[in-house]
């Protein structure tokens, strides 16, 4: 990528595969009489190499965790909302909690292999819903599917960003394990500076006209309580992941986590996507 008129920032990017890509469950949903979203998604676990540039200072780097995903199908929050279909907002009485979360692990032996850390919990007074997605992918291409996660995660009550904690997974097998959740740092990429759920009243695959469009915004405090209600929760957070089978691990966890849970600190009213 090339400055543009917009952001002084350009970079040169190259992904390498750590692990075979994984093509993730279907996800079908339905609004009332529409199917809202009926896609496939895989995802891909690496590294990378290269360069970027930010304000005119030029970072190297090499042997990077890098991921990469790709979804298509009907898709939810493409083009501007319909305007005779109910809000996908969530009423502030539900809980909503979700991570997606491809995690590369290397064990003592300096083996990888890949976390993919997936579920939605749906929650409110007397009405419980859990779907729990992913698993542990080998090299080889072996999948161990996840039967049970069960996450013990704290969250910054202003912000929503994740904090940290644990998560207890168990395979289809049986067998347990903890994996320990560490937010590396305050940065990530806000996924609503990209149309993720709109921005200010612009949506992905709205028609701008023909010809080049190009525009953007630069916000020096993503953090701030008006902030994250500006360009939604939902951010690629760095994590690092601590296996109880000794490995270690890094990657990218998109958290979203909506209405009261006194527990976390979280109390109701305050819910935002």
């Amino acid at each position: 990528m090339a400055e543009n008129d917009c952001q002084p920032v350009s970079f040169e990017w190259t992904f390498e595969a750590a692990l075979p890509a994984q093509l993730e469950d279907r996800t079908h949903m339905r609004r009332g009489y529409r199917v809202m979203s009926d896609l496939v998604r895989y995802h891909q676990i690496g590294t990378a190499s290269g360069w970027v540039s930010i304000d005119g200072v030029r970072t190297t780097f090499e042997d990077w965790v890098s991921t990469r995903d790709h979804s298509w199908g009907v898709r939810y929050d493409v083009g501007v909302p319909l305007g005779d279909v109910e809000s996908m907002d969530l009423p502030p009485e539900v809980s909503f909690r979700m991570i997606w979360a491809p995690i590369l692990m290397t064990r003592a032996d300096g083996s990888r292999y890949g976390l993919h850390l997936h579920y939605q919990i749906v929650q409110m007074d007397g009405f419980l819903s859990k779907t729990v997605m992913g698993g542990v992918e080998h090299a080889d291409g072996r999948f161990e599917k996840w039967q049970d996660l069960v996450p013990d995660l704290s969250f910054d009550p202003d912000n929503r960003r994740l904090r940290g904690g644990e998560i207890h997974a168990r395979t289809a097998d049986g067998a347990e394990r903890v994996l320990k959740v560490e937010a590396l740092s305050d940065t990530g990429f806000h996924l609503g500076a990209g149309l993720y759920f709109g921005f200010e009243g612009r949506h992905h695959g709205s028609w701008l006209g023909p010809g080049l469009h190009v525009d953007g915004e630069r916000i020096e405090d993503c953090s701030t309580y008006e902030s994250a209600r500006r360009l939604h929760q939902i951010r690629d957070t760095v994590v690092r992941v601590t296996d109880s089978t000794g490995a270690t691990g890094v990657g990218n966890c998109q958290p979203i986590i909506t209405g009261g849970d006194e527990s976390l600190g979280l109390t109701k009213g305050s819910s935002f996507m």
